[in-house]
């Protein structure tokens, strides 16, 4: 919101309005004094009321500005009403009896005595007038401002929306693509003679996997508690198929589990470091996920593949985008002493659902 060149045309069209009505009213009832001509007052009166809205409406705007600052809108609307209104009213009442000397001494070289019999009663006509133009000027800047955002909101929502259905495009495309599918089925085909209750569970967790991806689509975020039940279904999957290759620990407090995070998030991470180090017998890849307050983390040790394999790159990308439009934060990726460390913020709002 900003005082610009459109702002300031409309503020003296609405400063027009008073010099009007009184030269209007005075023409009408024959009130000008015949030393002043009316278009001498008209021009007398413009001058004097746009200057006024000028300076009344440039300082009510920086009162705004920085009440949206301690006092936004989004936070608490009621208690912003109940002083933005009274504030301002004071202000231009404030502005108005600075200069009622003066206007009045005007009004009657222009008027005469007619339109007002005191000066009490002037400036309580002068204060109702500028009172009820404060509150129309007030009440169209801030439709104008809440148009705008919801406006920017409705953008921002569709863009999060788009960035999470192809995020779970993403994993879907990467859990039914040949390879995984090759894999997955050569483990269970080994397991149905070898093992046939692994196989149960192997079919059961792989189910699990599917059913999760397809849930949670148009949510925002989802609870931690719920990402962690879908990855222990992912990782037993990636556990029979690199045996002792592949060391998981998880240590989550029970208490950060009620916290929300984006859909798919701990898998993208936990996938990215499986995907993009080697992992075997002789070269284990251990992935550590553990929370530090209401930050996760995901922790694997470095031993990156000779021949990397081929990405899209919208794995990360596209998590900082769907954190950043939903929650103005990021998370974090670097590598250290060796290490992948991925960073992620716990999220402390409700979810909405589609």
């Amino acid at each position: 919101m900003r005082y610009n060149w459109k702002f300031f045309k409309w503020m003296v069209i609405v400063g027009c309005v008073p010099a009007l009505y009184f030269n209007f009213i005075s023409r009408v009832s024959g009130w000008n004094d015949p030393c002043y001509p009316f278009f001498d007052n008209l021009l007398i009166w413009l001058g004097i009321s746009i200057g006024l809205t000028l300076i009344m409406s440039f300082i009510v705007f920086k009162e705004i500005i920085w009440l949206e600052k301690i006092l936004p809108w989004r936070k608490s609307p009621a208690k912003r009403i109940l002083v933005e209104f009274p504030l301002v009213l004071l202000t231009t009442s404030l502005i108005m009896g600075m200069f009622s000397h003066s206007t009045y001494s005007q009004h009657i070289k222009s008027f005469g005595t007619d339109f007002y019999n005191s000066f009490s009663e002037y400036i309580a006509r002068e204060l109702s007038i500028s009172g009820i133009l404060t509150i129309i000027v007030v009440t169209m800047v801030e439709g104008v401002f809440f148009f705008k955002e919801w406006q920017k909101n409705m953008v921002l929502t569709e863009k999060l929306q788009k960035e999470a259905m192809q995020s779970q495009l993403e994993v879907l495309k990467n859990q039914v693509n040949p390879h995984f599918l090759f894999n997955s089925l050569n483990v269970l085909s080994s397991l149905v003679y070898s093992s046939p209750e692994k196989a149960e569970a192997f079919i059961e967790k792989f189910a699990s996997v599917y059913r999760y991806i397809l849930n949670i689509q148009g949510k925002m975020v989802v609870p931690l508690k719920d990402e962690l039940e879908f990855l222990n279904a992912y990782l037993y999957l990636q556990k029979i198929r690199f045996n002792e290759g592949l060391n998981i620990q998880i240590s989550i407090e029970e208490e950060k589990q009620a916290l929300f995070i984006p859909p798919l998030c701990l898998q993208q991470l936990v996938e990215n470091a499986i995907k993009h180090n080697v992992v075997g017998a002789e070269k284990p890849l251990s992935i550590e996920v553990y929370n530090k307050g209401d930050d996760l983390f995901v922790v694997n040790n470095l031993q990156k593949r000779d021949e990397p394999l081929s990405s899209t790159g919208v794995g990360l990308k596209n998590l900082t985008n769907r954190y950043f439009h939903f929650a103005n934060v990021k998370p974090e990726f670097k590598e250290e002493n060796m290490q992948f460390i991925a960073k992620a913020p716990l999220l402390m709002m409700t979810p909405k659902d589609d």
